[in-house]
């Protein structure tokens, strides 16, 4: 999708042929950011958690417990969706991570970020059946899962893994 929708609509770029040679985007330095960002807008801010703990994030005064969603904070969330694809997953690193981003919040907050910002409280991410049938597909949802909604044959086959949505 890299190759299709980015790489080779760009002239500098026009002698990669990442499905030929996939080591490119480790030999070119405007493909590693090109890449990066690809995967944070095509995967990262797509994932269903995403919006639900960026918006509990900045509404709760840049709270990583007011960000809790499915089990993970928006740092912890972001950065389990970059390492291993998925919003539960630890990322690796993780405690330095955590650190660096604290860092970086802390210094933007000094600069001025949030002033005048009224603390609410977080919303509710979707349930089950809003997600599932947004997607238009599926009777069962396991958070976990990068495709979350399926159809199981029965409500305790599905309690087996995760949440009927019936």
């Amino acid at each position: 999708m890299l190759q299709d929708e980015v790489v080779s609509e760009l002239p500098s770029l026009a002698n990669i042929d990442l499905c030929e040679n996939p080591e490119a985007i480790c030999q070119n330095e405007q493909l590693k950011w090109l890449g990066a960002l690809y995967y944070w807008t095509s995967v990262v801010q797509t994932s269903l958690q995403f919006e639900t703990s960026l918006y509990n994030y900045v509404a709760t005064g840049f709270d990583d417990t007011g960000s809790m969603v499915d089990g993970a904070s928006f740092n912890d969330g972001t950065g389990g969706m970059v390492n291993n694809g998925y919003w539960g997953a630890q990322a690796h690193g993780n405690t330095g991570r955590t650190e660096y981003f604290h860092k970086v919040i802390a210094a933007l907050k000094l600069a001025g970020m949030g002033e005048g910002l009224e603390i609410s409280e977080p919303m509710q991410p979707p349930g089950c059946s809003e997600i599932c049938s947004e997607q238009g597909t599926g009777n069962c949802y396991v958070v976990t899962w990068a495709v979350p909604c399926f159809y199981a044959f029965t409500q305790s086959g599905c309690e087996a893994l995760g949440e009927w949505c019936g």
